[in-house]
């Protein structure tokens, strides 16, 4: 088995965009990406020259390599150690490349996606400021297969278990059960640090030995950044292996991967805006029904008088919310909600009043 660590696969230190693949249980770095009849490998021969060729962008691609095992005499791994480790690794590549001013994308494969979303998570709590520069420079992520919310795989292995003996139950089975405390954490903290970025999801249709181990609710997160597609003729364990360039399920996730590095980030920090002046802009007024609004995401429940202030920020669904911004701000089917800013309206409403300030 190789060593833990971030392996280069194509590229070089002069590169604007950095790449980085992240397998899932009982993976490996270079075998997760390789087509099991051909050898063909789209992590390493593939991204890098096309990118270059198609769109003319110097990339370096990485693959993290990990203990991923699904069983084992041990069960020592858990998912923040695995995401330490790959933080440290990629802030020792980045201090190596010769431009600062570069773009980090991911791609994960299964548990991968939760070992990615943990990391992003730490290295954008506030009170991190180690990985502050990794954290700004990456622009979003890919996830094949990944069990936000749990997945089949626990109860394989805990099925497995039993008739094995003395084998143990990873860690990483336990946090892959469905709605594990583990899963909802990283779920909840990365709504917050994903609002600013690019996601691409696919998830499999195809059943794996009669299991659909990541069932399509569980391979989505449901949030406003993401954009989720079932990649049809993928199971589990195909959903990231491609016969070659011109595989059509490649093709969709190639366009979804340049998608995500030429997207370009809001340059925005909550807090930094002041409110604008309420009589200085035209807004709409309406009513509805919904939850709560949090700097563009808005989730269930009722609150009472809920605000944000952000540009393009959306106040929606808020019971007696407002949405407060510099430009385009929405307050959409809030009841008794409003909204404040240039090109503001009150979206789904009932009722509502519009004023046009002078």
């Amino acid at each position: 088995m190789s060593s833990p660590g971030l392996y280069d696969m194509s590229g070089d230190k002069e590169a604007e965009t950095v790449i980085v693949a992240v397998h899932g249980l009982g993976g490996d770095y270079l075998k997760t990406w390789e087509c099991e009849t051909n050898g063909w490998n789209w992590v390493r021969s593939s991204i890098e020259p096309r990118l270059q060729q198609e769109k003319g962008i110097k990339s370096r691609v990485l693959s993290f390599s990990y203990a991923a095992k699904l069983m084992s005499t041990e069960s020592t791994e858990n998912i923040r150690q695995v995401a330490k480790v790959l933080l440290e690794g990629l802030y020792v590549k980045l201090n190596e490349m010769k431009h600062k001013s570069i773009g980090i994308v991911f791609i994960a494969h299964s548990l991968g996606g939760l070992v990615v979303k943990k990391a992003l998570n730490i290295a954008s709590s506030i009170h991190n400021k180690r990985y502050e520069h990794l954290s700004s420079s990456v622009r979003g992520c890919l996830f094949l297969g990944v069990p936000h919310h749990g997945a089949g795989l626990a109860s394989v292995a805990g099925w497995g278990s039993r008739l094995l003996g003395p084998l143990k139950r990873s860690s990483y089975v336990e946090d892959l059960r469905k709605d594990s405390p583990a899963c909802q954490e990283i779920s909840e903290d990365f709504v917050q640090t994903s609002k600013d970025l690019k996601i691409r999801t696919f998830y499999e249709d195809r059943r794996l030995n009669g299991l659909l181990v990541v069932q399509p609710y569980s391979a989505q997160m449901n949030q406003l950044s993401e954009v989720a597609t079932m990649l049809q003729g993928s199971d589990h364990r195909t959903i990231c292996k491609f016969r070659g360039d011109d595989d059509v399920r490649y093709g969709e996730v190639w366009a979804a991967l340049v998608e995500i590095i030429s997207f370009e980030k809001p340059n925005i920090v909550p807090g930094d805006l002041p409110g604008p002046d309420p009589s200085a802009y035209e807004a709409n007024a309406g009513s509805g029904d919904g939850g709560y609004a949090d700097y563009g995401d808005s989730t269930g429940g009722k609150i009472t008088e809920a605000s944000v202030s952000l540009e393009e920020s959306l106040g929606g669904h808020g019971f007696g919310g407002s949405a407060k911004g510099y430009h385009h701000a929405i307050a959409g089917g809030a009841e008794g909600g409003s909204a404040c800013g240039k090109n503001a309206r009150g979206g789904n409403a009932r009722g509502g009043k519009a004023t046009l300030a002078k």
